[in-house]
């Protein structure tokens, strides 16, 4: 709670999340290309606690603590109650994860639910895990990689009945034909119902410019805005009533809103980063750390001389925190899957049927997407977990000794501590 609470401004993207929910709050949406759920999930907090770090933060601790816990049981219902603890330790002491789940951003709730979903389906819920990921697709679009996850899973975990299925020439039964259909079906409903009540009770404005900006006519001539301007600038400077939106559309259902997300998201406008592909996706070669400390205050100045908002560096860029574990578990997992499946032994496949999936899922679309590229160690934190965990078991495989297996952890969990109170160090007031 101290943590989260320094610095009392929006950090980095929090910015644009914090500024979409004071819109929210009066019921209008100038940015459809971005999925609202996260408005939706703070919004009670902001109600009853007002405009301050608290509302907009504590619900994301709390899912954060969510994640972990779920991630705890996923593993715990897979691999033993042992490699659970060690993984979810490792995944706490994550400087990423703390970061993110103690900032108003959407990768830790996408993951809280995600996991739930995850937890579900190894429990063999599969219509609630697939609902579950359809609802939080309306935080990210991120979500949908979680029911991809499953569907590899299943198809791996299944694929000796499958291959059976393919050379006795009959596929697949009715039954699982009609099961398969109802879960896609499940997740796409999911999805669509809350967007469609979204669309009709929040007013989303489409504009005819795909950039982030809107147009204000008021006492003046039009001036052009910065979708994620908090409203009392534009109470402030034309009064509450002395303006309306220029050259706008209003989204009135999902299929709408789709079409505006993919036709005016800002991923569309983001690209020249193609060259540095090795150096951003795969843990070696150049990365390195790139820190903010300072308490500098950004500006954004409009002509007539009016500042259209600011906002505080503070804390580490979160876009950036490179951590040490990674180069070790990026390239044992590399190494490992291979080699367990020439292998082939029953132990070391049960490995590689979570960590290929994850793998596939979680890393490979940010290798085929350009635009992701550049912030590999941003959405890293989607396959994160399943390097801790990977790490964990390929330890648990290699090393038969439990006491050498014990120093091995041990001497992990001891870095990644080190580097935790390297990125956050504690200050002793007087």
């Amino acid at each position: 709670m101290f943590i989260i609470s320094k610095p009392s401004g929006e950090v980095l993207d929090e910015f644009y999340f914090v500024n979409s929910l004071r819109w929210f709050m009066i019921g209008i949406d100038h940015t459809p290309y971005q999925l609202n759920g996260l408005s939706v999930i703070t919004s009670p907090f902001f109600y009853v606690f007002g405009d301050n770090w608290f509302s907009w933060r504590f619900p994301i601790v709390v899912l954060g603590m969510v994640f972990v816990y779920f991630f705890y049981k996923v593993a715990e219902k897979a691999f033993g109650k042992d490699t659970a603890i060690i993984a979810s330790m490792i995944v706490c002491l994550s400087p990423t994860v703390f970061t993110h789940s103690g900032l108003m951003l959407r990768h830790v709730p996408v993951m809280a639910f995600g996991f739930i979903g995850l937890y579900m389906y190894f429990k063999k819920r599969y219509y609630l895990a697939f609902m579950i990921i359809g609802l939080s697709m309306m935080i990210k679009e991120t979500a949908i990689l979680f029911a991809v996850f499953i569907v590899l899973h299943y198809v791996l975990a299944n694929r000796q009945e499958l291959m059976l299925s393919l050379h006795s020439k009959k596929f697949l039964t009715k039954y699982k034909i009609l099961k398969t259909l109802a879960c896609l079906g499940i997740l796409t409903v999911s999805f669509l119902i809350p967007l469609t009540v979204y669309d009709n009770v929040v007013t989303v404005y489409e504009y005819e410019t795909s950039k982030s900006q809107f147009s204000v006519v008021g006492k003046d001539k039009p001036t052009v805005f910065d979708p994620y301007l908090p409203p009392h600038v534009l109470d402030e400077k034309f009064g509450p009533d002395g303006y309306y939106f220029a050259n706008v559309n209003v989204v009135k259902d999902p299929i709408h809103h789709i079409s505006v997300y993919f036709t005016k998201g800002q991923f569309q406008v983001i690209s020249g980063f193609e060259d540095s592909i090795w150096n951003s996706i795969i843990p070696g070669g150049s990365i390195g750390y790139h820190t903010n400390e300072s308490k500098e205050l950004h500006r954004t100045v409009l002509e007539d001389g009016y500042f259209l908002h600011y906002y505080e560096f503070g804390v580490k860029r979160t876009q950036s925190i490179i951590e040490i574990w990674w180069f070790v578990s990026f390239w044992m997992i590399v190494v490992f899957l291979p080699s367990s499946i020439f292998m082939n032994k029953k132990n070391m496949m049960n490995t590689s049927m979570l960590l290929i999936p994850a793998f596939l899922a979680f890393l490979v679309p940010f290798l085929i997407i350009d635009e992701l590229r550049f912030t590999f160690s941003y959405y890293v934190i989607y396959y994160l977990p399943f390097m801790a965990l990977g790490m964990v078991l390929i330890i648990d495989h290699c090393i038969k000794n439990k006491n050498v297996k014990r120093i091995v952890y041990f001497g992990i969990l001891l870095m990644m501590l080190c580097q935790f109170v390297y990125e956050f160090p504690i200050q002793i007031i007087n």
